[in-house]
């Protein structure tokens, strides 16, 4: 007899539980869809360490997809939408956009980092950042990152942005020695940032690419170092380390008594060979 009416008061206490769940959700939902916004907020999560994104900009962005939140009920309100719209701008890496029963509404973005910077003489003008995409060039921005001129093919067509995995299908990217050499450009230009000295030195990698399309040749590059009056020739993009390791050298045992601007070119691109000119 106990046992049966302690089934029966479990039984009661629970439906008693889920009928306050039931009201409660529908008066919650009653009282949001007669909430309005009250505002909207923007929170840029890595402000501090990449400056393109602004909260201004953010606002822009909605005010000129059309959303006007004067007098708008938070029922009413794609929140979802919202986010693909700011999630599909170049430079935004993540979005969320969410709304609770005060009335406010928030957009959270995290921001793609550019890593460098192609500005060539055939016509290319992008960013690439750190997690593989082709960004374009924001207006009135200029952002401290290495930059890489000259004139070289590229394996994507002018104009293109996006994930560089998606400029070419798996076959292409095999076959293609234009998408190789830029995969190893890329490398060359992260190792470079990754070290403390060279990170600070070297503002410029300069591409040459000699040939027709119809025949592939390795492109050259050349680095500008911030201190001295010379350019570096470092030929094609073998041996790297070994060829900074004779730049290390060349700086530390010579350039302090011949002088920073006692040479115009520096070419390392010749096996375990310095040579300069005047």
């Amino acid at each position: 007899m106990r046992k049966l009416l302690f089934t029966i008061l479990s039984v009661a206490v629970w439906c008693a539980i889920a009928a306050y769940f039931i009201f409660a959700s529908g008066l919650n939902s009653r009282q949001k869809s007669e909430l309005k916004v009250e505002k909207v907020e923007v929170r840029i999560s890595d402000a501090q360490k990449v400056n393109v994104v602004s909260e201004d900009m953010v606002r822009t962005w909605l005010k000129e997809a059309g959303y006007d939140f004067t007098d708008i009920r938070m029922a009413d309100l794609n929140t979802d939408e919202m986010r693909r719209l700011v999630a599909g701008k170049p430079f935004v890496k993540e979005a969320r956009v969410y709304s609770d029963m005060r009335g406010i509404v928030t957009v959270e973005i995290s921001q793609r980092r550019p890593i460098v910077r192609f500005a060539t003489s055939n016509g290319y003008n992008f960013y690439y950042s750190d997690d593989n995409c082709v960004i374009p060039v924001p207006l009135g921005s200029a952002m401290y990152v290495p930059v890489v001129t000259g004139n070289f093919r590229l394996p994507f067509e002018r104009g293109f942005f996006g994930s560089l995995d998606d400029s070419l299908d798996e076959v292409q990217k095999k076959q293609s020695n234009e998408y190789a050499f830029l995969f190893n450009l890329i490398n060359f230009v992260k190792s470079v940032a990754e070290d403390s000295f060279w990170g600070a030195q070297i503002v410029q990698v300069v591409v040459s690419q000699k040939g027709g399309p119809e025949h592939w040749r390795e492109p050259e590059v050349e680095i500008v170092p911030r201190v001295g009056n010379f350019v570096v020739g470092l030929g094609t993009l073998v041996d790297i380390p070994k060829k900074l390791d004779r730049l290390m050298l060349f700086y530390r045992n010579v350039l302090p008594y011949e002088g920073w601007d006692n040479y115009r070119y520096i070419n390392l691109k010749y096996n375990g060979q310095v040579v300069c000119s005047r």
